[in-house]
């Protein structure tokens, strides 16, 4: 199994496991047939993948999430968040056996560790997590930021069905 990540991880590390995880799980869903209908948002889905990854997106969001997490009165809900990306990361690396890293080609759910939950599932407790951040960072996210996390979300809607 991939090694674990922990709450102290560098932001930037903990939201591109998180990413690589919630793509693999659209993968899952796209090719499981017939997905004729989710096949045809291929293209969609991995502009808007390449969006929420790329080196301006992720700085901005850090410089957001640094700004969240700088407040000491957002502590307990800084730290929980965290702790909710780490349980998302390490849940989905421990039921697929697939390391959340960028590029990973996910593993035929066949070849699954665990039977403990769906790609399905996932994806909506995925879609929980962006949710959450989404929530907390609000008004501290530059406005074509918060635009491309809305796109990830309703990735997530049509890829959970």
């Amino acid at each position: 199994m991939p090694d674990q990540l922990g709450p102290d991880e560098p932001f930037p590390e903990l939201w591109k496991g998180y990413v690589s995880a919630l793509q693999q799980l659209v993968t899952v869903r796209r090719r499981r047939p017939p997905q004729a209908f989710l096949a045809s948002f291929e293209a969609f889905f991995d502009e808007a993948f390449r969006g929420v990854t790329e080196d301006a997106a992720v700085e901005d969001l850090t410089a957001a999430w640094s700004q969240f997490e700088a407040d000491d009165s957002n502590h307990r809900t800084a730290r929980l968040l965290r702790l909710e990306l780490v349980a998302f990361i390490n849940g989905f690396q421990a039921v697929t056996g697939s390391p959340a890293r960028p590029q990973t080609d996910p593993p035929s759910t066949k070849h699954w560790l665990s039977r403990d939950a769906t790609a399905k599932d996932m994806t909506n407790a995925g879609k929980t997590v962006l949710e959450s951040i989404l929530d907390a960072l609000g008004d501290l996210l530059p406005v074509w930021v918060r635009g491309l996390l809305k796109i990830l979300k309703e990735v997530l809607d049509v890829a959970a069905g």
